[in-house]
Order: C-alpha cells, then sequence, then structure tokens
C-alpha cells in the first residue's frame, strides 16, 4: 500500500477515530469516555497537525476532504453480498432475487443482510486528490495505519470479498 493509499484510509476512518472507533468498555463494563488509542496514534496526531494548515493555506482543498470525510450520514439498508445490490431495509432477512429466491447474478439463495452505507459527503474529485497531495507533501514521518483502524478496514475488505 502506498503512502498517499495510507492517507486516505486514515482520511476515510477519521470521523470514527473522532467518534471513538465504537464504544470502548472498561474491564468492568462501563463506558471509558475519552478518545480512542487510534487518535493517539502518530499518523492521526499529525493529520490533526496538518488539516488546519491546509485550512488556512488552501481552504477549498480543506472544504473538500470535511466534505467527503466529515460531512456525511449513514443510513441501513439491506444488501446482497452476491451481486452488491443495494435493497429497502423491508428487505431484511428475506432471499433476493426471482420468486424461487435466488439472485440473479450468482443463481444461488441469498438473503438479505443489514448494511449501513455513507450518504452525502460528496466532494470535487480533483480537489480531494490534490488535498491528499498536500498532505503527503508536508506529512513528517512515516505514514502508518493504526491496528484498530487496520482491523476495521481488513473486515471491511474481507466482507466485500465474501
Amino acid at each position: 500500500m502506498t503512502r498517499h493509499d495510507r492517507i486516505l484510509v486514515l482520511l476515510k476512518h477519521y470521523r470514527d477515530v473522532l467518534e471513538g472507533l465504537r464504544d470502548r468498555k472498561s474491564s468492568d463494563g462501563y463506558l471509558v469516555i475519552g478518545m480512542c488509542r487510534a487518535w493517539n496514534h502518530a499518523s492521526y496526531q499529525e493529520l490533526e497537525r496538518l488539516l488546519p494548515l491546509l485550512r488556512e493555506r488552501m481552504p477549498r482543498l480543506h472544504d473538500a476532504v470535511v466534505t467527503r470525510y466529515l460531512g456525511y450520514f449513514e443510513r441501513r439498508v439491506g444488501w446482497c453480498r452476491k451481486c452488491e445490490a443495494t435493497l429497502p431495509t423491508s428487505r431484511l432477512g428475506k432471499a433476493h432475487g426471482t420468486p424461487a429466491g435466488y439472485c440473479r447474478l450468482k443463481g444461488v439463495l441469498v438473503m438479505v443482510e443489514p448494511r449501513v452505507v455513507r450518504i452525502g459527503g460528496e466532494g470535487r474529485d480533483a480537489d480531494l486528490r490534490n488535498a491528499v497531495e498536500w498532505l503527503e507533501r508536508h506529512w513528517r514521518g512515516e505514514v502508518e495505519i493504526p491496528a484498530d483502524v487496520q482491523a476495521v478496514e481488513s473486515e471491511r475488505k474481507l466482507r466485500a470479498v465474501a
């Protein structure tokens, strides 16, 4: 994975990291309030250093990053893992495809599963590309993906393949 790709992964999970990357509980079962481990990672601290500089020096590029990676909302939908069709939530737990219940793409019985999708967060691709290039040029040190973020990203890729 290139440096550019790692910055994209960091940005993609930036809002999750700011929100705590899922609820964390202490050993006694109580919710722990505070930033997650990933936020304290050197790469996210570097991103925290660079984003205000990007806003100051290149506001249009900063706006594109904020719109894409922070300005979205999430919605639960139905999803077919074989043909990757997005379906209404009323179809959850039901067979997808023809009246016989077979997915049109693979010809096998597939149940519609829940999935969370991002809505909105559209930004100009050219501005986003330029913003990531700017971040890459000004980045100090190595670009690394924290273990917690890597686990979430690996799980997402495995779900996409299955």
